[in-house]
């Protein structure tokens, strides 16, 4: 059944993050006060000073030992502590570029100091903003407290704090050099370190449902592997014995691999037979040991590793793209020099390479971009590029443009692509995580990704991570939180980055003003574009060029404070082909142009009919097809697909897969999707719309052909089920405006209406023992799915996924596991199944519980309208769909 409708994008269930007027770090350290989102920026410190200037302790990120921060409405609180003396400090914003500061103090100790001061820096060149404390403007310092402190002693300091300026609402010019095209970007990617079982599946789950993820990061637990040096665990694995651990390591390997992407295997914590010396003997520093491994155990670390490898493809299907110790430069946990790491990826990467592995290692994988000197001795030995797979680092802190080129000249010299390996800007935020839903913190993150992603062309970044530790999402017992899971701002950031489009490549790209951060990207070969731009201040235009507009459709997504890539109209094409578009003050915004493939009216499309062996997650293509064809139908023997195409029915069969044979329908030459075999394989259900009205009806029609049989005098009507006793035909219907789910019997009769609610019940399909129907139904918000009996009473919703539509479930012969197809939630309405859309295809138990995402693909109406399980309940038929 077709609905048209009007897309419109809604955002319900999105906790609009907290934007601070004045913004505070974590640490507790002013970098500007905002004004109609434009930055008033200077800098201020909290400064510990010696007597005679002996030392200066100021707070700053990653200087403190777990500051702790937290906002209540317009005021942000942090609480810290510098050579034992602790300060609060509490900014509360009191009007337009105003905001008061008060800071109290307790010191724990006893120092001979100059004095405490409150440290504020504005910067020179300052284009007539200005900062003021009270009535003095510009760099200061403010006592706190004086001389020598005792311990015990307190102090206390409160002023208001006033910034001015000029608003820059000035338009933006964005050039594209798309004749250009650079290096491929895979997508947005994600680390899954498995750290927390009692949050992290929920938080998964939404990520990969919600999310397009390209590249996964997953850990080995090297501990838990090989906890002895004269265990074979590879032998061990091969006999069914594998520890919990490393169990959930390797599925959540093999379910990103079902997903298609390419997978890294990266170790922390090394066995203690493999360090050099006792475990026990290396310095703990601040709860990370730094372990050297033995260097006469080489070769049993290399088996040791390969082994795992081995048993992660010969178990769960997964040869990983590669492997690496995780940030070895800084000793988290594995310690290496650089010539050490050169020795490495030579011995580990060639012991794999012997083992028949294609499994290859990360040069770097550093714990920032600012050691960039560490994968020097690896790049200048050519024995070490054969076993080099990409050139990784870790972007948490100084990634200044000068340094990002280094890495980005690197693996251009080396020929290989880089990955940012875990992408983020505070390591230090998991301890204080109330900054995570903080409107300043996404949009640093944004920012940096715009600029990685224009400077350094990676092939990924993946963030760290798409689980409960750094989350996206909040609720649900994230660091404490309570009520349901729900998306933050930095989460509509990431999936608007993660909806570039496929197989693309980044473009050059300029910005005329500094405030307006971009990165472009485009499928030229599928005519599909897009433009990111981060608009760091006040409300502006944009004016894009470089890209083709004409004749193309273009779609502009919008986050920030208070909209979640939210669809807006906000642009106009201008006659010199240019594009404009309103950026928001403080906001992202992706402008998405794809070129007109139309030919005589209609999309030119390939059709491809696939199966799916739901336990595996293996995809086979069966045929392709020039033209569109909908919804197959496997036939209870087990041997043909019937599907239909441009009114008509045809069988395919599975043994020769030749030309297809049309099903005689006689004078039914306009049937839709919506066709249903009989469990005995004797009659075909259709819907057809007749040439007098074209409103569709129910017939009947032998399976060899013949012809039909009206069911349904009244129209509009939709099949979608018949019982398994085939006494009663399942269909939805409008009647008086309402479109709900009927039932009535297979040989004709008075209809009996099942539901009753208010908008679309759609899809209603009988389970296999004939107790049930289910179909799906818009009335909770959202299109959800629904199990009634087959009375219509007990109506029962079965899913409730706050980010997605879900349509059209099908329930396994079998009668244990249901099919459904999903729409990403804004892509249209609820009441809309439309075409050409990217969906998902999700399998849950027929009892009920978390869907899990089977295949993501390009589709939609015309996908899986109709029951197309295999008769031995291992299989799915499902078409997807190509643009030419």
């Amino acid at each position: 059944m077709t609905i048209i409708a009007v897309m419109v994008f809604s955002v319900s269930g999105y906790i609009p993050n907290a934007s601070a007027q004045t913004e505070v770090m974590a640490w507790g350290n002013l970098t500007g006060i905002r004004i109609d989102g434009q930055l008033i920026d200077f800098e201020s410190s909290i400064c510990v000073v010696g007597k005679d200037k002996s030392f200066v302790h100021a707070t700053g990120k990653e200087r403190q030992f777990r500051p702790q921060y937290i906002r209540n409405g317009a005021t942000q609180t942090v609480t810290t502590e510098i050579v034992g003396i602790r300060f609060s400090e509490v900014v509360t914003d009191l009007s337009k570029g105003k905001a008061r500061v008060t800071i109290d103090l307790q010191s724990d100790t006893t120092l001979n100091l100059d004095g405490v001061y409150f440290h504020l820096q504005q910067p020179t060149g300052n284009n007539g903003q200005s900062v003021k404390i009270g009535t003095k403007a510009g760099s200061q310092d403010i006592v706190i407290a004086k001389g020598k402190i005792k311990r015990g002693q307190k102090a206390h300091l409160s002023f208001e704090i006033t910034a001015s300026g000029m608003i820059d609402n000035e338009p933006a010019t964005i050039t594209v050099a798309a004749d250009k095209p650079g290096r491929e970007f895979l997508g947005l990617g994600g680390n899954f370190r498995l750290q927390n079982p009692a949050v992290d599946p929920q938080v998964i789950d939404y990520c990969l449902d919600s999310l397009r993820v390209a590249y996964g990061r997953v850990e080995m637990p090297w501990r838990s592997w090989q906890p002895d040096a004269t265990g074979n665990p590879l032998a061990d694995a091969l006999a069914g014995k594998l520890d919990e651990r490393v169990k959930a390591a390797m599925n959540m390997a093999q379910r990103l691999k079902r997903l298609g992407m390419p997978v890294i295997v990266s170790a922390w914590f090394p066995p203690a037979w493999a360090i050099d010396g006792k475990p026990e003997d290396y310095p703990r520093r601040g709860g990370v040991q730094a372990f050297r491994l033995d260097p006469r155990k080489a070769q049993q670390v290399y088996k040791s590793l390969t082994d795992y490898l081995l048993a992660l493809k010969t178990l769960y299907g997964v040869e990983a793209a590669a492997f690496s110790f995780n940030e070895s430069d800084i000793d988290i946990d594995v310690l290496h020099t650089p010539e050490e790491h050169a020795e490495f990826i030579k011995g580990l990467g060639g012991y794999m390479a012997g083992k028949g592995l294609s499994t290859k290692m990360l040069l770097g994988d550093n714990s920032d971009a600012t050691t960039y000197e560490f994968i020097l001795p690896a790049m200048l030995d050519p024995e070490t590029h054969p076993y080099i797979a990409a050139v990784s680092f870790h972007s948490w802190r100084g990634c200044d443009d000068a340094t990002l080129e280094k890495w980005a000249a690197a693996s251009r010299e080396l020929n290989v692509p880089l990955l940012v390996g875990e992408g983020s800007t505070d390591a230090a935020a998991w301890v204080y995580p109330q900054i995570f839903k903080e409107s300043t913190f996404a949009l640093y993150e944004i920012n940096l990704y715009m600029r990685i992603a224009a400077i350094c062309q990676p092939q990924s970044i993946l963030q760290w991570q798409l689980t409960s530790d750094y989350s996206l999402l909040w609720g649900a017992g994230v660091y404490g939180s309570e009520g349901a899971l729900q998306p933050t701002q930095r989460f509509w950031n990431l999936k608007q980055l993660a909806s570039t489009p496929e197989q693309a490549f980044a473009f050059p790209v300029s910005s005329s003003k500094k405030e307006v951060n971009t990165a472009a990207f485009g499928n030229i070969a599928r005519n599909e574009y897009v433009v990111h731009a981060v608009n760091n201040g006040a409300a502006r235009s944009a004016v894009i060029k470089g890209l083709p507009t004409g004749k193309a459709a273009i779609k502009v997504y919008v986050t920030n404070q208070a909209q979640g890539m939210e669809e807006v109209r906000m642009y106009k094409s201008l006659p010199d082909g240019s594009l404009e578009v309103q950026l928001p003050a403080m906001s992202f915004v992706s402008v998405f142009i794809k070129g007109n493939f139309s030919y005589n009216g209609q999309a030119q499309l390939t059709s491809v009919l696939e199966i799916l062996d739901v336990n595996t997650g293996n995809r086979k293509t069966v045929k392709e097809f020039d033209h569109p064809i909908e919804a197959p139908n496997w036939t209870p023997d087990g041997k043909s697909l019937v599907y239909n195409s441009g009114g008509k029915l045809y069988k395919l069969s599975l043994e020769n897969q030749g030309e297809p044979e049309v099903i005689n329908t006689d004078f039914a030459t306009n049937c839709n999707n919506d066709h249903v075999i009989s469990a005995d394989g004797k009659y075909i259900a259709i819907s057809n719309s007749p040439a007098e009205d074209h409103r569709s009806r129910v017939y009947t029609v032998p399976f060899e052909g013949g012809v039909p049989t009206l069911i349904t005098e009244l129209a509009p009507s939709y099949l979608h089920g018949i019982s398994p006793d085939n006494k009663f035909l399942a269909y939805c219907a409008e009647r008086n405006g309402n479109y709900d789910v009927y039932a009535i019997p297979f040989k004709g009769g008075k209809e009996i209406r099942l539901t009753t609610a208010e908008g679309l019940d759609d899809g209603p399909e009988y389970s296999p023992d004939g107790k049930y129907i289910w179909f799906n139904s818009v009335r909770s918000g959202l299109m959800q799915v629904w199990r009634m009996k087959a009375d219509g009473s007990e109506q029962t919703q079965m899913t409730f996924d706050e980010t997605r539509n879900s349509w059209f479930p099908h329930v396994s012969p079998d009668g244990k596991q249901v099919i459904f197809i999903t729409y990403t939630k804004g892509d249209l309405k609820p009441n809309e199944h439309l075409a050409n859309k990217n969906v998902e295809l999700r399998l849950m138990p027929a009892t009920g519980g978390a869907p899990q995402t089977v295949a993501k693909l390009f589709g939609g109406q015309g996908t899986i309208n109709v029951n197309s399980w295999s008769p031995d309940s291992k299989c799915i038929a499902f078409v997807s769909y190509r643009v030419n």
